[in-house]
């Protein structure tokens, strides 16, 4: 039991620190390894101080984090360092009440927001970086972050190493918080940010295999009683989702949509004189977004039918920019970033020019193959764990996270006891009370202390290792990857799609082409040539699954500039008969998709997951080029 406690304050403003020690009355520390999702937690230390009038008008007038730090005054070994919020409880009736402090630990600056975007590696050519390298700060993506967020590198632990390396590893200024980040990125390998006592920022596995503390009823207080409860988890596996990455060089991953003549000459777009590109980027940022998903060319070529959605862009480098325009027009700002440039064009001459083409061309790192991992401790799948990693791109990895997660899932139970040990959080312990037959392995979770109790309270959840854990891997094997195609290979894919005829159908046409009639559908056995037609070339398309058709009543082709309307109508067949007059208006769901990317696109779809038959397109709602498919939920 710690008997006294030494309590010193620094406020903001002043150098040194101030001793209250003399004002407590009564204290807590409670103390987290990690939360139940394998996330950090914020220790917390608490405290009643006597009334003190100095102290009291100091907390109020506090403007910033007020830094605290606790020791033991028996051996002066660290038991908590962190902040104060600038705020204090205090309440006086009859008599002065006694001042309530509240802290949290040294990870505090963690929940800030990201203040520098960042790309690890910058290029993305060159090795990834460790994870957590004392030696190489430099390379490690620990160091680099939490330099980032405000730590000293006496605050990063200097013993840790942690050898695995991250292929690509990608911040965003004020998009999430460094927590957020790196919670997900150690936990992917099996460790969790914590603090020690110090405020010195180092890792806890969060499925220790140091070896085991044994506790047996000796080592156990009667003053806190034992306690189990079981966690009830009905899953019975773990598949873990995971990417292959490739380096594709000098791609392009930007086209700027500038008008086109209906023959595919780029016709430009006019600047005047002293005047910039994109319109109003002299006075707003302007941001050029590069492609997230690649253009599928297997899948618009019907090589296959089911489009591949995963080649997405997870980071650039090397970006260069090509453009044609009138002289005089060159490039007045440039700044580049992982995925999306800052590109201005100036006309610097004295009579208006134009810009016809402009283009982005990079390396970049996609996402060439998916995969999963599955551990089945029990060789069966009826209800997996899933987890989509972000930070794991080899095989080895997957399946380290894969049997972590099924291990877990099987450990059901959680301890609950007391002790005079001091245990380390995240320590591997054995327990043993034979009076309700617990032998188990576990893993501390949460210490508290407190000026109240004699003994230390401990949390511990059951730690398993199954020694042999079924692992099935699958990987999906995609089609070749393509750059962004030219605006030519778009029109030749899309020519080899799939034809719907609303009228009789007059060549050309092509085998799997597919006419409506009367409510009946039919589909084309043969190719013809332009102007001919055989009856016989068509057979009544009887499919027991759904077969879905949509029909614009406007064409399918916008030109540049020019205003125009058209309504998308879905229809839908069964067995060949068109049911689509049966189906609830709950059936319909729109899905837009870009050629280029755009927010809007998300938007678009959230509004129209349910009760449109039709919808209307307009020029202004696409950018380049857009595609609409409907699924018809029966």
């Amino acid at each position: 039991m710690i008997r006294r406690i030494t309590l010193e304050l620094a406020f903001p403003g002043e150098s040194g620190w101030t001793d209250i020690s003399n004002l407590v009355r009564t204290w807590d520390i409670d103390e987290a390894a990690f939360s139940s999702e394998k996330r950090s937690a914020v220790d917390k230390f608490s405290c009643t101080l006597k009334f003190d009038a100095a102290i009291l008008t100091k907390l109020r007038a506090a403007d910033a984090r007020i830094w605290i730090r606790v020791k033991n005054a028996l051996d002066a070994s660290a038991l908590f360092f962190g902040v104060i919020e600038p705020s204090v409880s205090n309440e006086t009736s009859d008599h002065v009440g006694d001042i309530a402090l509240e802290a949290v630990d040294n990870s505090w600056r963690l929940d800030e927001k990201v203040t520098i975007s960042r790309q690890l590696p910058a290029l993305v050519t060159d090795p990834g970086f460790k994870l957590w390298d004392a030696v190489d700060p430099e390379h490690s993506i620990a160091h680099v972050m939490l330099t980032d967020a405000g730590y000293t590198a006496a605050e990063i632990g200097s013993s840790i190493s942690v050898a695995y390396t991250i292929q690509s590893f990608r911040a965003i200024k004020e998009e999430s918080t460094y927590r957020d980040l790196l919670d997900v990125l150690f936990m992917e390998y099996g460790y969790v940010i914590h603090p020690d006592a110090s405020g010195v920022l180092n890792l806890v596995l969060w499925k220790s295999t140091a070896p085991a503390i044994e506790l047996g009823p000796n080592d156990l207080s009667t003053v806190i009683p034992f306690k189990f409860e079981n966690r009830a988890d009905y899953r019975d596996c773990a598949k873990v989702t995971w990417s292959e990455l490739e380096i594709l060089h000098n791609v392009l991953v930007y086209r700027e949509n500038l008008p086109v003549d209906s023959d595919g000459t780029f016709t430009g777009e006019a600047i005047a004189a002293g005047d910039y590109f994109p319109k109003d980027s002299d006075i707003e940022d302007v941001f050029q977004g590069y492609v997230q998903n690649w253009l599928d060319k297997p899948y618009l070529a019907r090589e296959t039918r089911l489009a591949n959605k995963d080649l997405t862009l997870v980071a650039t480098s090397g970006a260069v920019v090509e453009f044609e325009a009138d002289s005089g027009v060159v490039i007045d700002t440039s700044v580049f970033e992982s995925h999306k440039a800052k590109i201005r064009f100036k006309n610097e001459s004295a009579e208006t020019k134009s810009i016809r083409i402009f283009e982005i061309y990079a390396d970049a790192l996609i996402r060439k193959k998916i995969a999963t991992e599955k551990a089945l401790p029990l060789g069966t799948e009826k209800n997996a764990r899933e987890y989509a990693s972000q930070y794991i791109f080899t095989k080895v990895s997957a399946q380290a996270l894969a049997t972590a997660l099924a291990e877990d899932v099987h450990a059901e139970e959680q301890y609950y006891f007391g002790s005079n040990q001091l245990l380390a959080l995240g320590a591997r312990i054995k327990l043993i009370e034979a009076r309700n037959g617990t032998s188990v392995y576990a893993v501390l979770t949460r210490r508290k202390r407190s000026s109240s109790k004699a003994v230390i309270e401990y949390e511990a959840i059951q730690l398993l290792t199954i020694e042999s854990i079924s692992i099935h891997s699958e990987m999906q094997t995609l089609s070749s990857i393509w750059p962004v195609a030219t605006p030519q290979d778009i029109a030749v894919a899309l020519s080899d799609t799939s034809k719907v005829f609303y009228t009789e159908p007059i060549g050309p046409y092509s085998i799997g082409d597919l006419w409506v009639s009367d409510g009946a559908l039919y589909q084309s056995t043969s190719n013809r040539n332009a102007g001919e037609y055989v009856s016989g070339d068509w057979l009544w398309c009887i499919r027991s699954n759904m077969t879905v058709v949509i029909e614009s009543t406007n064409g399918d082709k916008f030109k540049p500039g020019q205003s125009a309307t058209t309504t998308l109508i879905g229809r839908a067949f069964k067995n060949g008969l068109e049911i689509t007059n049966d189906l609830p208006d709950s059936a319909f769901k729109w899905i837009k998709k870009s050629f280029f990317p755009t927010s809007e696109d998300a938007v678009w779809n959230a509004a129209h997951q349910t009760g449109y038959r039709t919808v209307e397109v307009t020029t202004d709602s696409i950018y380049a080029r857009a595609t609409y498919t409907l699924e018809i939920s029966e």
